[in-house]
């Protein structure tokens, strides 16, 4: 029986339960447009799935078509990977909610026609970002099934297993700390099953940590995550915290140690750091929603305290949200923008760059980034504008991206355009999304002297139109036992 406890992970973190967040809705299929619209008064909630409902089974079926014509350009899709073809992928969503326990799965299984194309090579950090076709290897281990797990109810808590779709913060687009950009990794948590309401707020906290996932030197790595929100009257605040340790080979690290490191604090000089905070504001009375959402990374250069130059390393997101604008309940625009551009003192002065550790795989799962999808050294600005009633919705969006900002002159921009369509007939959902992407200077390719000749090197030009057609079924059934 000795050490019985702190082998027991899911033991372990249950016991650390001063510090959690809120898991009451699961949605197994969640998209940018549903981020948009979930403040509004016309949410889709068509893949929405309450942990709360006694005694229910779900059943959803999502058939998925698509065509690429070349560079995989998709983000904030839980992974979902389209190489440049066309084909299909049909999945079902399973659920059952029976007294205090939840289980779920979705398995799926795809046809996809393949065409292969060279491209300028990216490297490093740049290496993962979401315009990078993955090798086969990660193709076969990013198609098990998502949204698997079991999590178990106990008075105002749940804690569980599972690789669910996962989102923090108030931004649609992006986040600093945790998107959907990548598949769900799997993870060990404790959180409360909604918000605990008092006479002057409410509280949602969450604490989890990840299971061990390979780097690419085939050492384990863990995920070490607090998410605290609290939501007063029209005001909401976040602080979410996330740890990454282990990776290395000569280095004894389990999951013991990794699910107590943000209290212990144990070789903490070797790990990176990540502490973001948002302030999200919305008043239902003038429909209009505004947020910032502010961090930093935190990494020990040498002997050089992180606390001393935190600051030169702030990123940002910010952004607003406009239902029923000009008295009309049914239009919708908004804008975002994140920076993430590394500091100006990394000449001078350690300076940590966003998601730029090689032993952390640069915050990446299978390929794609668990955080903001423009990744490191980058800004990414966004507009919106559309329309939405309780039966269908159309948002038309364009977004100006850069990569490696200090990196390379001249850096890599990317300019989307894209239609985001949704309908929704009693338990039947189409949605169709369209993109159009045109990319310069892609693979850091070009140098200052094609900027001042005005020319362009084999390959920086990449030009990609994406559609992705899906239709769903739901079926929802009490069950009696």
């Amino acid at each position: 029986m000795k050490n019985f406890f702190l082998k027991t992970p899911l033991f372990f973190i249950y016991i650390i339960c001063s510090t959690q967040i809120i898991f009451s809705q699961i949605d197994f299929d969640l998209d940018e447009h549903k981020l948009i619209l979930r403040k509004g008064r016309y949410a889709i909630k068509s893949t929405q799935v309450s942990t709360d409902t006694a005694n229910a089974l779900t059943l959803s079926i999502i058939q998925k078509f698509y065509a690429n014509s070349n560079l995989p350009n998709f983000e904030n899709k839980n992974g979902l990977y389209l190489h440049k073809g066309y084909g299909s992928e049909n999945s079902f969503f399973v659920s059952l909610n029976y007294k205090n326990v939840f289980l779920s799965a979705q398995p799926s299984i795809g046809k996809h026609n393949k065409y292969s194309k060279n491209y300028p090579e990216k490297t490093k950090t740049f290496s993962v970002l979401n315009d990078i076709p993955l090798d086969e290897k990660l193709q076969v281990r990013s198609s098990t099934p998502r949204n698997t797990g079991v999590m178990f109810k106990s008075h105002k808590f749940l804690f569980g297993f599972g690789n669910w779709d996962q989102w923090w913060g108030p931004g649609n687009h992006s986040s600093l700390l945790l998107t959907n950009n990548s598949r769900g990794h799997n993870n060990y948590f404790i959180s409360t099953n909604n918000y605990l309401k008092s006479n002057f707020a409410a509280l949602k906290l969450k604490y989890s940590v990840s299971s061990p996932i390979k780097n690419r030197f085939n050492n384990n790595f863990y995920i070490t995550s607090h998410f605290i929100n609290v939501k007063f009257t029209r005001l909401e605040l976040g602080w979410g915290r996330q740890i990454l340790s282990g990776g290395y080979e000569r280095i004894n690290w389990n999951i013991d140690n990794a699910s107590l490191v943000i209290f212990s604090k144990n070789n903490i000089r070797l790990w990176d750091e990540v502490n973001s905070f948002f302030i999200d504001y919305f008043s239902q009375s003038s429909d209009f929603n505004i947020y910032l959402e502010m961090g930093y990374p935190k990494r020990w250069f040498s002997d050089i305290n992180p606390k001393i130059y935190y600051d030169h390393m702030i990123g940002y997101n910010i952004g607003f949200r406009k239902f029923g604008a000009f008295n009309n309940k049914n239009l919708i625009f908004g804008a975002e923008y994140i920076n993430l551009i590394q500091s100006k003192y990394y000449v001078k002065i350690p300076s940590p760059n966003w998601y730029n550790n090689i032993k952390y795989d640069y915050h990446s799962y299978l390929g794609r980034r668990w955080a903001a999808h423009s990744g490191s050294d980058s800004d990414d600005m966004l507009l919106y504008a559309g329309f939405s009633n309780d039966k269908f919705s159309l948002i038309y969006q364009i977004n100006y991206e850069r990569h490696g900002v200090t990196f390379n002159f001249p850096p890599e921009v990317k300019i989307e355009s894209r239609f985001l369509f949704h309908i929704n007939v009693n338990d039947f959902f189409v949605s169709l999304n369209y993109e159009n992407e045109y990319f310069e200077h892609y693979g850091f390719v070009d140098t200052n002297n094609n900027v001042w000749t005005e020319s362009f090197e084999h390959g920086s030009i990449q030009c990609t139109q994406t559609i992705l057609f899906s239709i769903s079924s739901r079926i929802n059934n009490p069950i009696n036992f």
